[in-house]
């Protein structure tokens, strides 16, 4: 049986709600699956169906609510956060102690590259490449080689 939406859900028992009041009368009790009901508590269970759903649906709202907030204030956060390490830096000295105050590691500074360190990466660098068969644009042009066409219908 296929899963019916939440609104659908609602509207079925807005529909339930109205028609019971509208055709049932108020004094007599109902047995439904072997239970006696009364007019006042179908209408209350089928209500009940109903509030759930709008709760939920606020639920979401605020929830939708709350995220877009969150990420309005993040994106206020991350444009300040470089501005506020800078002044930092700049009134109380880059020190880790300073540093570790707020939460923050002390910048690294990149120290000089050895030519054997280049020399590695060069070499790193051309054995992805190799490894991945990337190629540059000339590279490209260069390669020369056959399409296998697929065979007709016929």
């Amino acid at each position: 049986m296929p899963r019916t939406s939440q609104l659908t859900r609602g509207q079925r028992a807005s529909k339930v709600i109205s028609g019971v009041e509208k055709r049932f009368p108020r004094r007599e009790t109902y047995l439904l699956d072997g239970k006696p009901y009364s007019r006042d508590e179908i209408v209350a269970v089928f209500r009940d169906a109903v509030d759930a759903l709008g709760a939920i649906q606020a639920a979401r709202a605020a929830l939708a609510a709350a995220i877009a907030k969150e990420r309005a204030t993040a994106r206020r956060v991350q444009a300040l956060m470089p501005r506020i390490v800078a002044y930092v830096g700049e009134r109380f000295g880059s020190s880790a102690d300073v540093f570790a105050d707020f939460g923050w590691k002390l910048p690294k500074k990149p120290g000089p590259k050895t030519t054997a360190a280049k020399l590695a990466g060069l070499v790193k660098g051309q054995a992805t490449r190799k490894a991945r068969r990337t190629m540059g644009k000339r590279q490209r042009k260069q390669v020369k080689g056959w399409v296998k066409q697929p065979r007709s219908a016929s």
